[in-house]
């Protein structure tokens, strides 16, 4: 077991530990501005749990929450934003809910969010330019995926665009992580093999997963906190008939973190490898590392940032480079949202009008963040604009 090796893992990671370098290079972000907006601000309120997400033909997309819980879908035309909701008046597409995320097909917009005027279920729904639709079925009415509560839903589509993955916790199962799929033939059905029946890819409970699809064929890649196993990090992946644990000698059973984890985010690159990064518990470095196909691989030590951090996210972009973005502890109660780039021979900084920090007050902002082939965008709640949600965009060139 992992514990039990702890020296020859030492001994393996002294081996093989990339130098700690940083970049002479400094990237630097811009506040995504129209001829209507200033500041990056992209909500006319406070905005929290902020997704972006970008379309196959540039357009940009954010969802959120306000304080009282109203979702919110909102596009960039390159001069404001405006909301997608079908109801000028309300601007909302859905009356009380949580934790929305978006996911693009063509210019076709996906979300899912805990509706919490059902019981707290998954509802899934589609905007096709004008208004919304559910992605229902004789089975899933009204676009609800979970019979009970659903927990933090997550999407994203394989690269054939043929099948919408969509994960959450789910109280029905006694907190275990399903894994269901739509497609536009045959619906809604469970992704299931003989050792994950009903699309269940934890053995317990668990919380907080992540999907990525990969970017070279239609793998789809999951992570969670394993409760049952102490809060640890796991990761799998799905070949299109079957789950199979991401694990090395190191990583058994394709549980990844020494201790208890938080918030597992994933993205592949063009190369075929995928990157994890997660928040952990007692020292709340933000770790990351890259699964190459056959084992794990630290990323820069396996540590782009050390004390006080939470709420990590990655991307990758075409050009094969890696972001990281989290919330910085700064002080008492004072939080920053900060972001590095991974060079392949250490971490880069990255500034916003010279400042190494992205927002502009002392809030957490729990970042999202998207790529546009090269380009990379964030989404945070700003707390200096009165939580107001602020999206900024970055072009590291290839």
């Amino acid at each position: 077991m992992i514990r039990k090796n702890k020296i020859i893992f030492f001994l393996f990671a002294a081996v093989f530990l990339p130098l700690f370098v940083y970049s002479a290079s400094n990237y630097n972000w811009t506040d995504l501005n129209g001829r209507k907006t200033k500041n990056g601000l992209a909500s006319l309120e406070k905005a929290n749990e902020t997704n972006i997400a970008v379309s196959d033909s540039g357009k940009i997309y954010l969802a959120f929450q306000n304080k009282r819980d109203r979702v919110f879908v909102r596009e960039f035309d390159g001069s404001s934003w405006t909301d997608l909701s079908g109801d000028s008046k309300k601007g909302y597409i859905a009356r009380n809910g949580w934790n929305p995320v978006l996911e693009t097909k063509g210019d076709d917009i996906y979300a899912a969010y805990t509706d919490l005027d059902a019981g707290r279920r998954a509802r899934v729904r589609k905007w096709s330019g004008s208004s919304w639709s559910d992605l229902e079925d004789s089975g899933h009415a009204l676009g609800y995926i979970s019979s009970q509560q659903g927990f933090e839903p997550d999407l994203c589509f394989d690269r054939s665009q043929e099948n919408l993955y969509a994960a959450f916790r789910d109280e029905a199962s006694s907190e275990r992580i399903r894994v269901m799929k739509w497609n536009d033939v045959s619906g809604w059905s469970n992704v299931e093999d003989g050792n994950n029946p009903d699309g269940l890819i934890s053995d317990s409970t668990a919380s907080e997963v992540t999907l990525a699809p990969s970017r070279i064929d239609n793998q789809i890649y999951a992570a969670f906190e394993d409760i049952n196993s102490g809060g640890r990090i796991r990761a799998k992946k799905w070949d299109g008939s079957s789950w199979e644990n991401l694990s090395d000698g190191y990583h058994p059973d394709g549980l990844i973190s020494e201790e208890r984890g938080f918030s597992p985010n994933l993205a592949a690159d063009v190369n075929r490898n995928l990157f994890l990064t997660y928040a952990g518990k007692n020292e709340k470095n933000i770790h990351v590392l890259k699964w190459n196909g056959s084992s794990w691989e630290s990323v820069g030590g396996g540590i782009a940032e050390t004390g006080g951090t939470v709420e990590p996210a990655i991307a990758a972009n075409q050009a094969g480079k890696v972001f990281v973005a989290y919330s910085k502890k700064i002080g008492r109660g004072k939080w920053k949202v900060k972001a590095k780039s991974w060079s392949g021979q250490g971490w880069e900084k990255t500034k916003s009008r010279g400042s190494k920090y992205l927002s502009s007050g002392k809030g957490k902002g729990d970042p999202s963040l998207a790529v546009s082939e090269n380009k990379l965008y964030i989404s945070f709640s700003d707390s200096r604009h009165s939580g107001k949600a602020r999206v900024k965009s970055l072009d590291p060139g290839n």
